[in-house]
């Protein structure tokens, strides 16, 4: 049997009833994985990019995320590499 109630004896996460909790304050971290395609890479690198395009795909918890680009502009900076592990908050791309 699994030790954890989160996770189910195929390795999968599952929700747990915790309603019956007090509640307290707390702080959770996750790190994830960027990576993208040479192609879209070379793309977001080169120039001008629009509100709502996708401009990396983060992998956290086997959970695949689109980010997209808040505002029109040129991106200025990648600031990771692919494949860098990164946290909540990090800064992934400067668009100007």
């Amino acid at each position: 049997m699994n030790p954890f109630t989160h996770i189910d004896n195929n390795g999968d996460a599952v929700m747990v009833d915790v309603s019956g909790k007090a509640v307290t304050a707390r702080t959770a971290v996750a790190c994830g994985r960027i990576s993208m395609s040479r192609e879209c890479y070379e793309a977001v690198r080169a120039g001008a990019v629009k509100k709502g395009d996708v401009l990396c795909i983060i992998e956290a918890m086997k959970v695949l995320n689109e980010v997209t680009a808040e505002a029109d502009g040129e991106v200025l900076e990648i600031c990771v590499a692919d494949g860098d592990l990164v946290e909540f908050g990090s800064c992934l791309m400067r668009i100007g």
